[in-house]
């Protein structure tokens, strides 16, 4: 097999495994749906969801996306994320459907919801995770 073939299959394998689903999501139906711009795959299994980016978008505010993310989850299970974890292209959620959603949840700014939560800057670790400690 010549070098571009190779070459041109390989990619195409990549942007297919772009959305591909975690192993505990497997097979579970999807849901596509849009918000602010960023468009999620996003697929629940009991009392967990998962959203997949499946958009390019530039430079990216992460908390934004994650925020994004988070309603996307909410909207497709009609639960509260209570727990979000994950980065800008996938995103996990534990749901809690125990409360109703909350329509003014999303209502806050960034940096508004930061300082109502008196949170401190968020300081990047070397685990690739965002350091965020709130009272």
């Amino acid at each position: 097999m010549s070098i571009p073939r190779l070459s041109f299959i390989l990619t195409c394998l990549g942007i297919a495994a772009c959305d591909m689903p975690s192993a505990e999501f497997a097979g579970v139906p999807m849901h596509k749906i849009e918000i602010e711009g960023s468009t999620f795959h996003v697929r629940r299994v009991g009392n967990r969801a998962e959203a997949i980016r499946v958009n390019f978008e530039g430079l990216v505010n992460q908390a934004r996306i994650m925020r994004r993310g988070e309603r996307a989850m909410e909207q497709v299970s009609g639960c509260n994320v209570s727990v979000l974890y994950g980065d800008v292209a996938l995103m996990k959620g534990q749901l809690d459907c125990t409360t109703p959603l909350d329509p003014h949840k999303h209502a806050k700014t960034p940096s508004r919801m930061q300082s109502y939560l008196h949170c401190n800057s968020p300081s990047f670790r070397a685990s690739g995770w965002y350091d965020l400690r709130c009272r």
